[in-house]
């Protein structure tokens, strides 16, 4: 194990002595390893949520893709439009779904 020495903000020094007095942990090496392990973890789940929706994404692409391929695709001329009846749409379904 390598050693360092770290210098806790006052703030940090207070909670890892109320982990310590809670019974939580031993001594502030143990907070402290906690955090860096809970640490770790989420950037872990942090890369892992950025890969899967990368994934997500590509098979998306592909998807819409196809579909312009087939013929399928919307012309949009007027972004703003296009945008402002999807909006008017989603309100009457969401205004349909609370009727039901």
């Amino acid at each position: 194990m390598d050693d360092l020495t770290v210098t806790l903000r006052p703030e940090h020094a207070r909670f890892a002595d109320s982990e310590i007095a809670a019974g939580r942990s031993p001594d502030r090496e143990a907070v402290v390893a906690r955090a860096l392990d809970a640490l770790a973890f989420a950037a872990d789940e942090a890369d892992a949520l950025d890969h899967w929706k990368a994934l997500r994404l590509a098979e998306l692409i592909e998807t819409a893709e196809a579909a312009i391929a087939r013929g399928e695709g919307v012309v949009v001329d007027d972004i703003a439009a296009y945008l402002d009846d999807l909006t008017a749409k989603a309100g009457t379904l969401r205004t349909t779904d609370r009727a039901a």
